[in-house]
């Protein structure tokens, strides 16, 4: 009861300040009169999100991460100071230094795991430790990555403002996955985030020492959570930069001269970047990630339920290419109305046919002149190149339709963008056809 009366209180509380602040920017910012609708769906994604979870499975790792949380959160009214020495040393020290702590938190055995553990402890403070409150507090959290994917697009390139905000803010799935306690929540939100102030940085110099600050915290904190994530987005985000730049350069010969340089420095960078992140991190190394992937196969084969198969995978360039496009097609057209077997299959399902239809009626309208208009912007090479790059990650590697669900939440935004973009396109088009 004591729950459900913080919650109420929250909501009005956020939801008034959301309106406020609303008011305050929409006479500059015209797009702000989507931000507390976008808000107040953000938190019932996740208050429904909760309802399911608690209702209809009764487990799961939200449970057992605001459970955790709840452990590590008592330690701060019994010892304050050495609370924060646990939330910003690394999980080595916590558990060296309190075994005791570390063996109530399931959750305490990972570096991952660990990391979220202590973001919910904080949280769950100020959720007054309650499980609904908490949840409202996470939602809050990943509408700050929702509304800032929106921004980003809304600011980069010219698209109808109600189409993107229909795409891009109240996306099902999203809403749903996104908006709960689960690291899906946080790297989404770095990720939004991350994408919004690095545009502003390299596209709109806005270049302060802030700036840089919340890459560096951003990239830190998606790196730590899942840092597949990051790896495949940075080579995507250098490849926007060098088009931008190039596309900058009007003289010929300049063009010439100087675009082959600005493109070997971004492949150095890239490069370099990655082979960092890769030996930083033992699930990126080649020789893990194989057994890795017939572990996950083997595993959500014998439980079944929502299982899928690519079938044998051949972990080589030419055997990765070859399940590309059924990795893809799982990851953005998945699971078929005709395999759903739970609710939450049910939405993605549902959202998943919708997608579909309106993709292959962008292809019958465009063809191949998609690619040509693919080519000629960064943001939609930005997109297209994440969506094809993360789509076959998460695709290959996932093989249950509950857990794909969560892992593509980062490149949803993007891919619904496209979405967004070409249909608004072609709308534009037939106007301009009509009116000759």
């Amino acid at each position: 009861m004591l729950d459900f009366f913080i919650s109420v209180i929250y909501c009005f509380l956020i939801i008034s300040f959301a309106y406020f602040y609303q008011r305050v920017k929409i006479k500059d910012n015209p797009e702000y009169k989507w931000y507390t609708k976008g808000l107040l769906a953000k938190i019932v994604g996740g208050l429904f999100f909760a309802i399911v979870y608690t209702q209809y499975y009764g487990f799961g790792d939200t449970f057992r991460y605001f459970k955790d949380g709840i452990v590590l959160s008592d330690f701060f009214f019994s010892n304050p100071s050495d609370y924060f020495k646990v939330l910003f040393n690394s999980r080595e020290f916590a558990v060296g230094d309190y075994e005791r702590l570390a063996s109530q938190i399931s959750f305490s055995h990972a570096d991952e795991e660990w990391f979220m553990v202590k973001i919910v402890s904080f949280i769950a403070l100020l959720g007054f430790q309650k499980f609904w409150a908490t949840t409202i507090i996470f939602s809050v959290v990943s509408y700050l990555g929702s509304w800032s994917f929106f921004k980003f697009f809304l600011s980069n390139i010219k698209i109808s403002e109600r189409l993107l905000a229909l795409f891009i803010l109240f996306i099902p799935s999203v809403l749903f996955w996104s908006s709960s306690i689960l690291k899906d929540n946080i790297t989404y939100t770095s990720l939004g985030v991350l994408v919004y102030v690095m545009s502003n940085f390299f596209f709109k110099n806005k270049r302060k020492v802030l700036t840089v600050v919340i890459i560096l915290t951003m990239m830190y904190v998606s790196f730590f959570l899942k840092s597949y994530i990051i790896t495949c987005f940075l080579p995507c985000f250098l490849i926007s930069i060098y088009i931008f730049y190039k596309n900058k350069i009007n003289n010929f010969v300049a063009r010439i001269i100087l675009a082959p340089l600005i493109l070997f420095v971004l492949i150095a960078i890239g490069v370099g970047s990655s082979f960092v992140l890769v030996n930083s991190s033992e699930k990126l190394q080649i020789d893990q990630l194989e057994s890795r992937i017939k572990g996950f196969q083997g595993w959500h084969e014998t439980l079944g339920g929502s299982y899928y198969s690519l079938g044998k995978i051949d972990l080589t360039p030419t055997g990765i290419l070859k399940k590309w496009p059924a990795a893809l097609g799982v990851t953005f057209y998945g699971p078929k109305l005709w395999e759903i077997r739970n609710p939450a299959m049910a939405l993605t399902a549902l959202e998943s046919f919708i997608l579909l239809l309106l993709s292959i009626y962008i292809l019958i309208k465009l063809r191949l002149s998609i690619v040509k208009l693919i080519l000629k912007n960064h943001i939609l090479i930005l997109s297209f190149t994440f969506c094809a790059s993360f789509g076959l990650i998460v695709g290959l590697t996932s093989y249950n339709y509950g857990a794909l669900a969560r892992y593509k939440i980062p490149c949803l935004p993007f891919f619904y963008f496209l979405v967004a973009y070409f249909i608004d396109y072609i709308s534009k088009k037939n106007k301009i056809e009509e009116s000759h």
